[in-house]
């Protein structure tokens, strides 16, 4: 399977990335998504925060999740918002900005920062 992942682009480091989810979820046939807070998925291997907001938002339909990981969500906030500086302090005010959608709409908020920062 590893040779499988690598012929079609994926490095040596992806192809484990992917092996580590299979065994933590085995065998698929259901899955209770429920049954699995938001945090839990960056246990596995390989899995970070932005690869698991992502999928919270997008597949599992969470409607609090901030991706404030997100190179898109952060240059949308910056020009909407007109949020200045870097690091820490810039990821600080776009949390400060978001406490506000808590608890029901930060997820939607990042679909829309995605759309206006894509001129939709």
């Amino acid at each position: 399977m590893k040779t499988t992942l690598r012929s079609v682009g994926g490095s040596r480091q992806k192809a484990s990335y992917l092996h580590a989810i299979a065994e933590y979820f085995g065998e698929i046939k259901e899955v209770d998504w429920n049954k699995y807070s938001d945090k839990e998925l960056t246990s596995i291997k390989g899995v970070g925060s932005w690869t698991a907001k992502m999928v919270l938002i997008f597949t599992l339909a969470r409607n609090d999740v901030f991706a404030h990981e997100d190179l898109g969500v952060q240059i949308a906030s910056r020009e909407l918002f007109g949020l200045k500086g870097q690091g820490k302090s810039f990821i600080k005010q776009m949390e400060g900005i978001s406490a506000n959608w808590v608890p029901y709409y930060r997820s939607f908020a990042c679909r829309f920062l995605w759309a206006w920062k894509n001129g939709a």
